[in-house]
């Protein structure tokens, strides 16, 4: 069977002739799912390379690219860069059609609106992901919502979405998107035995901890930064990596510099997948605290590593850490809530040995192997019953 995917992820080119992304999760999601198609056409924005982005790059030789034009914003101008970009899009649909016998479509983005309607028309099999929040509307634009509501009323395909609701419509499953594969989860065992068994004998006398994400408002390191402060003040020895660029990164760069932080905190920049499983072996604890998530795949990803997640108590963040039994919750509406949580992790390492080995059998469940497959099954139980029913 031949695929189509629709995404709105940024793509490049090396000089090398590689393509590649710098979302690294998607291409080794897009990869695992690959395995199961005789081949694989990628309709995706593309950019011009820059050295200083770092990507992954595929190997598959089964995937081959369309390019698009890298259209988005919220200004008037950049509204009218995408309008004129949808008869593009509508070519890119047709050939799409003419290339697959069924079409995968990641929503929310602006590329696949167009694309749910042409699709629905032409009755083309389709399945889809939608990866903002599902089981609530709280801050999503209505852009966002308009995209749910489609699907889940109108979409002719299944699709895998971030919930932890019992009562989902027969085509609507839950689909949690995946880092690392089953041999990476192996990989892990020993670096995670050691950490154990530090945390064990020596405590936690120095707090290490990352935070992985944009610089951008809603992610809210600031909130990361003010309790680092905190730290300091009281004398709590700890180390932040802050992994990640954007807007705000000069005045996260200020705030560090005016407070004397630059011994204590870290600002790596964007890394790839490999350099950021370096820090996550290094360090205890990975920090999120997001005023609007959906699925948070760092995590999860600190789980696999041994380390333990501790984030804004919004959305999936109960399902994430089990109630507060793997990871740990504060709430980033108060002040000291983040604060109070190290202190008692401080205090308690032997809760914090505990949590990291228990934690690893939960992350066992988010491989991309069993990811990949889960859709298979999905779009092969999904059209036999449908065929049937005609």
């Amino acid at each position: 069977m031949r695929l189509a995917i629709f995404s709105d992820c940024d793509h490049t080119k090396s000089p090398e002739g590689e393509i590649g992304s710098d979302v690294h999760i998607l291409v080794r999601q897009m990869e695992a799912l690959a395995a199961y198609f005789s081949e694989v056409h990628i309709f995706c924005p593309f950019i011009p390379y820059s050295k200083e982005i770092p990507i992954t790059t595929y190997k598959n030789k089964n995937i081959h690219f369309l390019p698009l034009t890298s259209v988005g914003g919220n200004t008037l101008a950049d509204k009218i860069k995408i309008i004129k970009q949808i008869p593009i899009w509508f070519k890119a649909y047709k050939k799409a059609n003419s290339l697959s016998d069924i079409v995968y479509q990641r929503f929310p983005n602006n590329l696949n609106i167009p694309g749910f309607f042409y699709f629905f028309i032409i009755r083309k099999k389709v399945f889809a992901t939608y990866t903002g929040t599902w089981d609530e509307n709280q801050g999503q634009s209505f852009s966002y919502i308009l995209q749910k509501w489609l699907l889940k009323h109108f979409y002719r395909g299944p699709i895998g979405v971030y919930s932890i609701s019992n009562f989902l419509p027969s085509k609507i499953f839950k689909s949690f998107s995946p880092s690392y594969s089953l041999i990476e989860w192996n990989e892990e065992f020993d670096n995670v035995a050691e950490k154990v068994k530090s945390i064990i004998n020596n405590g936690l006398p120095k707090l290490s901890m990352i935070t992985v994400g944009s610089f951008i408002e809603y992610k809210n390191q600031q909130y990361i930064l003010d309790t680092c402060l905190l730290l300091k003040n009281h004398e709590i020895q700890f180390h932040l990596f802050m992994v990640g660029d954007g807007v705000l990164r000069s005045q996260y760069q200020q705030f560090i510099s005016d407070n004397s932080l630059g011994n204590q905190i870290t600002i790596t920049g964007k890394l790839n997948y490999t350099e950021v499983r370096k820090l996550y072996r290094k360090t205890d604890f990975v920090i999120q605290a997001p005023t609007l998530e959906g699925f948070g795949k760092v995590p999860v990803e600190g789980y696999f590593h041994g380390t333990l997640p501790i984030i804004n108590n919004i959305s999936l963040a109960g399902y994430l850490t089990q109630e507060n039994t793997l990871g740990f919750l504060f709430s980033a509406n108060e002040k000291k809530s983040l604060f109070d949580v190290l202190m008692f992790i401080q205090k308690h390492p032997n809760v914090v040995a505990n949590r990291i080995q228990d934690s690893r059998l939960f992350a066992k469940q988010f491989t991309l192997e069993s990811w990949a497959e889960e859709y298979n099954q999905r779009i092969k139980s999904y059209y036999s019953n449908f065929e049937k029913s005609i």
